[in-house]
């Protein structure tokens, strides 16, 4: 079993959990406080576990990676204040910052990076991110289940610490997005001296962290509220909203309610139908930025009705996109092509490919072709077995949605797929399972072409569950991501969109631009990176309008 689908068990004993070390401070008129609204809320917020991305987002209030990338999606210093890269590109060398302190007042060192890379890295723990580290020295004994290495026995260890405050980082082979993983949201530091020798995937630290970032949590109330107060150690001085609450408000609508009011004053993602409604609205700001994600079905290959490609192209042809976008996206979205979008730069999307059209003839066509005749009430039959599975999605208004329209779409061409709702948290899990026909989801996306596409498409992509494997997309993932410049990428990528958009191992559905609303009284939000809760990075320079 990969680790990808090892359930991470959290069992509270208390509903309320109050950090021992700080306790939440008392309001006041000069407290500034400012209420963020998200529809769920994460399993734990330890960084080397963490599995959802709303968990990563959290984790962005509390840690720091070695890097940070700016807007235009460069690695910027963070925890390390320079690097030198060697002319072949296989040796990282970190210079740490060295009045960086963790929360509890322990100073932070290069012994924090190695623990956490090798943490990373131990087959023990549960680690969704472990195969970001797959261009190091040593990843394959390292990560082996049956017979894992130690890092003390290799010939030549990945991570080294030659002292206090740097760190060397050696790679088997080139790899272009190394500095882009070493920020926060997958390169979180995590402190050896609270977590070294315990058991990672169920340690008190996980719903008790202790992080270098720029706020610190101090009361979480499951189901209801986190609350972080202003980190007065953090290394680029202290933020200037002394106390960030993250409010649980499943129903979005009801957010955006609020935001209004004025009782919240941040609403990522705000539900398309009133999106029109808060650009007008005098008392709301809003960014829209360009995603490099895809929203789409992931299809289980497990499943033999997926097995054969012209059903899946079938499937993409069956779906009328562009009333896709109008009905459930209200124009706030594009029809996607695959998981490259225009957001990854122009050296990297594909612009020759054109979406799958939208024929309900050429969809049954394919469907005969690939033996399927119609029922008796008018879904598709092949011996004996009906076109039918489950399509599963969180229960979220916008999934819904989504939901209930390809299903009507798909009906109309004599394809079932009945409705499976459930929370994020559930939804999630069954990914991680694998244990689902179809589910509609959004990946959160990533700068770098390679990442989230590796990710969820090669055969050994730690988030690819739906037992998708294709050499020839292996073999692009693995040159792609081996080549230094965009102009030696390039056409790797060029190429790997011709083969996704042919084979459909998903139904690619829609690129949909974030959006972050958030109350006028507020300023210092600036656009982020092109990655989820982008402005999150700005948080310290955020402050009240006087």
């Amino acid at each position: 079993m990969s680790r990808m689908r090892m359930a991470v068990v959290a069992v509270l004993a208390a509903m309320v959990i109050a950090t021992p070390a700080y306790q939440p401070a008392k309001a006041g008129p000069d407290v500034v406080e400012m209420v963020h609204a998200w529809w769920t809320e994460p399993v734990n917020m330890n960084p080397l576990v963490a599995s959802e991305g709303f968990a990563y987002t959290f984790n962005m209030l509390v840690f720091d990676g070695l890097t940070e990338l700016d807007e235009e999606n460069v690695a910027q210093p963070a925890l390390a204040e320079r690097w030198v890269i060697s002319p072949d590109g296989k040796r990282y060398t970190f210079f740490l910052r060295k009045d960086v302190t963790w929360q509890d007042g322990r100073p932070f060192t290069a012994d924090d990076v190695v623990f956490t890379v090798y943490s990373h890295l131990n087959p023990k723990v549960t680690s969704s991110f472990y195969r970001s580290y797959e261009a190091l020295e040593g990843f394959d004994r390292l990560t082996n289940r049956a017979n894992p290495a130690s890092p003390d026995s290799l010939p030549v260890k990945p991570v080294v610490a030659l002292d206090k405050h740097t760190v060397v980082f050696r790679l088997r082979y080139p790899y272009a997005p190394f500095l882009s993983i070493l920020q926060t949201y997958r390169g979180a530091i995590a402190p050896r001296h609270l977590l070294e020798g315990k058991n990672i995937n169920d340690a008190e630290f996980n719903r008790q962290p202790v992080g270098t970032g720029r706020f610190r949590l101090v009361e979480w109330r499951r189901g209801d509220r986190a609350v972080f107060e202003a980190n007065p150690r953090y290394y680029r001085g202290r933020p200037q909203i002394d106390r960030l609450i993250i409010r649980v408000i499943p129903d979005r609508n009801v957010a955006v309610e609020e935001l209004k009011k004025g009782t919240v004053h941040f609403v990522y993602s705000a539900p398309f139908e009133a999106r029109a409604e808060m650009e007008r609205h005098p008392g709301i700001k809003n960014i829209f930025k360009p995603a490099p994600n895809w929203g789409g079905i992931i299809l289980n290959f497990r499943n033999e009705i997926f097995q054969d490609r012209r059903v899946r192209q079938a499937l993409m042809y069956a779906i009328d996109k562009n009333a896709m976008i109008r009905v459930v996206f209200r124009n706030y979205a594009s029809v996607a092509t695959g998981p490259i979008t225009p957001a990854h730069g122009s050296w990297a999307f594909n612009s020759t490919i054109k979406p799958y059209d939208f024929s309900r003839e050429r969809a049954r066509a394919l469907l005969a072709e690939a033996g399927w005749r119609p029922g008796p009430d008018g879904i598709m039959q092949k011996g004996g077995k009906r076109l039918s599975f489950l399509l599963s999605a969180a229960k979220r208004e916008d999934y819904e949605s989504m939901v209930t329209f390809v299903q009507e779409q798909w009906r109309r061409a004599g394809i079932e797929a009945k409705a499976d709702l459930a929370s994020q948290i559930a939804t999630a899990d069954k990914m991680r399972r694998g244990s689902f026909d179809a589910v509609y989801t959004v990946p959160s996306g990533w700068p770098d072409p390679d990442v989230e596409t590796t990710n969820y498409l090669h055969s050994r992509g730690p988030a690819n569950t739906q037992g998708y494997a294709n050499p020839r997309v292996d073999e692009l993932l693995e040159r792609g991501r081996r080549l230094v410049t965009v102009k030696d990428r390039g056409p790797v990528y060029h190429e790997l969109q011709k083969v996704l958009a042919d084979d459909v191992p998903w139904i690619w559905l829609v690129w949909i631009p974030w959006m972050h609303s958030w109350s006028a009284k507020f300023t210092g939000y600036t656009g982020g990176p092109a990655f989820p809760v982008g402005n999150y990075y700005s948080l310290h320079r955020v402050r009240p309008v006087r």
